[in-house]
């Protein structure tokens, strides 16, 4: 189930100013007519005020209370009459007979000695009567007989959390790392992995998707990436070779590998069958410093000598219209379009940062 939002919080010594009685009956009245949600931690305290707990969600009828860690003694009496009863697998459960404080230090006679006596034997009485009725309770609870739960009480041992299930104390064990949803991973860390030229993530079809705005800018700088390196303008946008995620359910499935079929649908044959072809790297600023040295020296060796084949050599710092009206018209559209690549080329270069 899934954790829900608590409304109270219970903790402390049954009784003490984090456990009191008329804190919850004041919450309770404010939920009247709406779930409400108790996590409880507690060792136990005062019997009465677990009573009145427990009167006070009987009363409301729609009360789910959650128990974690160390819970004995009273902090148990509250969950009787609870609607649903629910505990981390982790957490103890403790019931046992009532008692009360006896701490005597004193020097008495005969008379007062008889009077003691009589006051204890009044209070066990008193506590026999308590243990039957919490007995009557948790029996209600575990739809076993009282004579059990009395003879559960007196053992006074703790349980864990799957003991205190088989017994009926609780409804349910909750085991938190079953229990936990999983979150989408952030569309910050995906777009790192792209832009670092990473696989994608084996979940990753549980990305957050991210807004069509960055979807667009994320193709247009693709697009003009492929341009730069001379892929077509219009082939599919990619990353450092990874397709992105998310934009298809084709891209989808084929980059979520092993994740859940409930996650990632299945996509046609089709689409599975098309390969993801990486695009090269864009050269280096020294790669690009080689090529323009090797085409200025190349231009000055012709320039000083000319090869046999060469009808003219033509300089782009100059204006080439001269050449042009000099060399047969087929030999100046080669020359022509070798000065406008290296134009392109010069431009560029000077565009690097």
């Amino acid at each position: 189930m899934a954790t829900p939002e608590y409304d109270i919080f219970l903790r402390g010594d049954v009784g003490g100013w984090d456990f009191n009685a008329d804190f919850v009956e004041w919450c309770v009245e404010q939920k009247s007519g709406q779930p409400l949600h108790v996590l409880v931690s507690s060792p136990g305290g005062r019997l009465d005020t677990a009573l009145r707990v427990a009167a006070a969600f009987a009363r409301h009828g729609d009360v789910h209370v959650h128990y974690s860690g160390m819970n004995a003694s009273a902090a148990t009496v509250i969950a009787c009459n609870a609607a649903r009863v629910t505990i981390d697998d982790s957490a103890f459960w403790l019931v046992h007979r009532s008692s009360y404080l006896i701490d005597i230090w004193k020097q008495q006679n005969s008379a007062d000695l008889r009077q003691l006596a009589a006051g204890i034997e009044a209070s066990a009485a008193d506590l026999e009567t308590f243990d039957s009725t919490l007995a009557a309770m948790y029996a209600r609870r575990c739809s076993k007989s009282a004579d059990e739960l009395a003879a559960l009480m007196a053992e006074d041992k703790w349980l864990t959390a799957h003991q205190a299930l088989e017994w009926g104390f609780v409804d349910e064990v909750i085991t938190p790392e079953a229990d936990r949803e999983a979150q989408p991973i952030p569309r910050s860390m995906v777009m790192a992995l792209h832009e670092a030229g990473l696989p994608p993530l084996p979940d990753s079809a549980h990305t957050a998707q991210p807004p069509l705005m960055e979807r667009i800018i994320r193709a247009v700088r693709g697009a003009f990436a492929s341009s730069r390196s001379g892929q077509p303008a219009d082939s599919t946008p990619s990353m450092c070779g990874v397709t992105p995620a998310a934009d298809t359910d084709s891209t989808r499935a084929a980059d979520t590998h092993d994740a859940p079929e409930a996650h990632a649908p299945a996509a046609p044959e089709a689409s599975r069958s098309i390969p993801v072809t990486p695009q090269p790297a864009m050269p280096t600023v020294p790669e690009l410093q080689a090529q323009l040295d090797a085409a200025n020296a190349r231009i000055a060796e012709l320039e000083a000598a000319p090869a046999d084949s060469t009808s003219s050599v033509v300089n782009t710092a100059a204006d080439p219209a001269p050449a042009a009206e000099a060399a047969p018209s087929a030999q100046v559209g080669r020359m022509a379009a070798y000065a406008s690549e290296m134009a392109q080329a010069r431009q560029l270069y000077d565009a690097l940062p």
